[in-house]
């Protein structure tokens, strides 16, 4: 069983809503304004593509949680099997969503150095493998390097098309 579509085009737009802020069913506008947000958001991002939240649903063999004690090779194979399912829009997107992660995470890193901010000590982590957010991080850009790789080709062929 592979990835499906629907799955991933639903965990693309749950974690852009997630990254901006989003309505909670209350009625309450929920603005991610702690590391918290961005963590879980994080390693919800894999689960929601592997259509975890489906009950009816099996998932791939290569589906890893972040809960498992996988390695960060195993991280690495789900995340290119993921690849494999996307179209260019879904690598696009998770190409984006994955920058936008790591630039909030580094700007809470900074505010906490500077003393701006404390509260969300516990949920800023670095980008490398002690940590399931950073094997979370790392594993999609590896898993998903070659198809980031055309999408750069075939943006940038595309460019020059359109600027001829």
């Amino acid at each position: 069983m592979s990835y499906r579509i629907q799955d991933i085009d639903r965990a693309i737009v749950m974690t852009q809503a997630d990254l901006r802020g989003f309505y909670h069913p209350m009625g309450l506008r929920v603005i991610p304004t702690a590391a918290k947000f961005v963590f879980y958001t994080t390693i919800n991002l894999p689960a929601f593509m592997a259509g975890i939240s489906d009950e009816n649903h099996e998932t791939d063999e290569t589906y890893v949680s972040a809960d498992s004690k996988a390695t960060y090779e195993q991280h690495v194979i789900m995340a290119k099997a993921m690849a494999e399912a996307c179209n260019v829009t879904q690598v696009e997107a998770i190409d984006l969503i994955l920058r936008s992660i790591v630039r909030k995470m580094n700007t809470y890193r900074k505010e906490r150095e500077a003393g701006i901010l404390t509260s969300s000590e516990g949920y800023i982590y670095t980008r490398d493998k002690t940590n399931i957010w950073g094997i979370t991080v790392l594993s999609m850009r590896e898993g998903f390097k070659d198809k980031f790789k055309l999408l750069r080709k075939f943006n940038s062929e595309q460019r020059k098309a359109f600027n001829s």
